[in-house]
């Protein structure tokens, strides 16, 4: 179960509950379900998933410089969150890419859905400590370290 995380998970409910829309709220609260209903990083997985929905505020971003102009700060701020934005969903296309989807076609040309259902949290999860540990490479999200070896395709 999670224990540190619950705090940020509740809070990040109780925002999402009053800023998204009803299919939004939909997504969350099956991702939620699923979670709770299987095992650790299936919930660790729910976890960043839901995190991911909430914004961060722009007082966290905010530097604070008395020579700045204000407009200009602001313009700043608004092309480093864009391009952070793309950075972060390019870095995400390519893990899927790269990782996920043949894993994924893998098991289900021979067969195993199992481990194909498995690939998006374990595999995942495998490939995400691989190449945070070889490679030094952080995605959005991180590996759960203590997950088992399970989802993934020896190519």
């Amino acid at each position: 179960s999670l224990t540190w995380e619950k705090i940020y998970f509740a809070k990040a409910l109780a925002f999402l509950a009053e800023k998204e829309s009803p299919p939004g709220l939909q997504v969350i609260l099956g991702l939620t379900r699923r979670g709770a209903d299987e095992c650790q990083a299936r919930r660790i997985y729910a976890l960043h998933a839901i995190l991911g929905h909430v914004p961060i505020p722009d007082e966290a971003r905010r530097v604070s410089s008395d020579d700045v102009d204000p407009a200009f700060a602001s313009a700043q701020r608004a092309v480093r969150q864009v391009a952070s934005s793309v950075i972060e969903d390019t870095k995400d296309a390519a893990f899927k890419t790269t990782f996920l989807e043949p894993t994924k076609m893998y098991h289900r040309a021979v067969g195993d859905g199992t481990m194909e259902g498995d690939t998006e949290v374990h595999g995942a999860n495998t490939y995400l400590a691989v190449l945070l540990a070889c490679l030094g490479v952080q995605l959005n999200r991180l590996p759960y370290l203590s997950d088992e070896t399970k989802g993934v395709a020896d190519f």
